[in-house]
């Protein structure tokens, strides 16, 4: 990802340079980075696995909420700001001392891959979430195929754990409720793969 300009920001100019722009950027460390415009898939998907969890979360009654990809995620820590495509906060929501829009608590992550963010969401980007305490699990959905890749936290430690194929299902511990992966992917179009 390429900085949205090149001189550092204190975190009160990049409260007021999205409050002017009216656009959302990630913050770290004093560098702004711009969202890329996502494509039908992504947002298909995220939809999908948005509201299957709400629905599976108050079927269950948990006492867990859903957020899209509007709300950002303040990793004090780091000194950075997040907006991901999908996160649940069981219990209070907990707000950042320094940024009044954005949570700090979220049990569970989930953001959609693309060609231009798979590196960044994979390393840097779960480096940042995982030094949240509230995190249970990191949930990373292809857009390409049907892949979700969840990582959960074991006793400090990373359990990934890979799920193929439309037939099979996702559990998501961290909130207790299971999807289908044909529900995570109603109506997606893959692409098609290239033939050598």
């Amino acid at each position: 990802m390429e900085a949205l300009r090149q001189e550092k920001l204190s975190i009160l100019e990049y409260v007021e340079l999205e409050r002017e722009s009216g656009k959302r950027y990630d913050f770290h460390d004093g560098m702004v980075y711009a969202h890329a415009g996502g494509s039908i898939n992504h947002s298909m998907i995220s939809f999908n696995v948005s509201f299957n969890l709400e629905l599976e979360i108050r079927k269950k009654e948990k006492k867990c909420r859903t957020f899209g990809s509007d709300t950002k995620v303040g990793i004090e820590t780091r000194n950075s700001y997040l907006y991901p495509d999908i996160l649940v906060i069981c219990g209070k929501i907990d707000k950042s001392k320094t940024e009044a829009e954005a949570v700090v608590n979220p049990s569970l992550v989930v953001e959609v891959l693309s060609k231009g963010t798979s590196d960044y969401d994979r390393s840097e980007k779960f480096d940042k979430y995982r030094s949240l305490d509230s995190l249970k699990e990191y949930v990373l959905v292809s857009q390409e195929k049907p892949i979700v890749e969840i990582f959960e936290r074991v006793n400090d430690l990373w359990r990934i754990v890979k799920i193929e194929g439309l037939e099979e299902k996702v559990y998501f511990n961290s909130v207790g409720v299971e999807i289908e992966m044909a529900e995570i992917y109603r109506d997606v179009v893959f692409p098609q793969l290239r033939r050598i």
